[in-house]
């Protein structure tokens, strides 16, 4: 087995680093927190038709078409 240098976004002692030259990070924690909110809360629900519905055909199609199918 050959030691290879580690690339450069893995930090000495572990974890994970930037790139050179990449920005700077400018917010904190609150900052996160505020976007999470705003996003929660500004939202809407998804507004389904009350006639909408997927067929049991339509979704045999899709498989079929898909070849191998996978949810991932």
């Amino acid at each position: 087995m050959t030691d290879t240098p580690a690339p450069y976004h893995h930090a000495p002692g572990g974890g994970f680093r930037n790139p050179p030259g990449s920005p700077e990070r400018e917010g904190g924690w609150f900052d996160v927190v505020k976007l999470v909110f705003r996003l929660w809360t500004s939202v809407p629900d998804p507004v389904v038709p009350d006639d909408h519905v997927l067929a049991p055909e339509d979704v045999s199609l899709q498989m079929a078409q898909a070849g191998n199918p996978s949810v991932t």
